[in-house]
């Protein structure tokens, strides 16, 4: 039984962003939040894996003003619980910032064998968490992952790069930062949104 942790972001929902007809600025304060859809892949990937060799899903989410409804979409995929940090000084932190206060989690829980994160998030896209908390945790770390398979204690891992299809294998435990390819996320019921609550 695998012990997963995957790593959202709430972020602002740029369809919902509407625009101040004076000064033209972005009214940010009434805009709604999600999970980012990178995001949303790890979860899928993340519950996969539970799936098929067993294990526990939790969610580690890091910010300034955490709303509970957005965490219920990535509960009702199938995570087990969540584990949050709200605070409103993390207001303008940075990825450094985020995969350090993300890393303590694991680090207080006991490290996880699989930490998943999305490649990039709605709102900064830097590519940076995932390999910044490997680098916290001193663990191997994977990028822009398409396509990951769990074997006997290790992952083996496919990405695309520019001439072709990168295969990697790292031993557990380990960081996987995955694209938008590897899934196709489910889609939660109503029912199941609510049961998550």
């Amino acid at each position: 039984m695998l012990n997963i942790h995957v790593c959202v972001k709430q972020s602002i929902d740029v369809n919902t962003l509407e625009f101040d007809p004076v000064t033209l600025r972005p009214k940010i304060e009434s805009a709604e939040c999600r999970i980012g859809d990178a995001d949303l892949n790890a979860v899928e990937e993340g519950v996969r894996i539970k799936e098929k060799v067993g294990g526990k899903v939790s969610l580690l989410c890091v910010g300034s003003d955490i709303k509970p409804a957005v965490l219920r979409e990535a509960m009702a995929i199938g995570a087990d619980d969540a584990y949050v940090v709200s605070d409103p000084l993390l207001k303008n932190a940075d990825q450094w910032v985020y995969a350090n206060i993300l890393a303590s989690p694991s680090k207080r829980l006991g490290i996880p064998d699989i930490i998943l994160c999305g490649e990039s998030s709605l709102d900064d896209g830097a590519y940076q968490v995932g390999p910044r908390i490997a680098e916290e945790l001193d663990l191997p770390s994977i990028t822009h992952v398409v396509k990951l398979e769990v074997r006997d204690g290790t992952i083996v891992a496919e990405r695309v790069v520019e001439d072709g299809v990168e295969v990697l294998e790292a031993r557990l435990p380990a960081v996987v930062s995955v694209g938008l390819e590897i899934n196709t996320p489910r889609l939660p019921s109503l029912l199941m949104i609510r049961a998550a609550s």
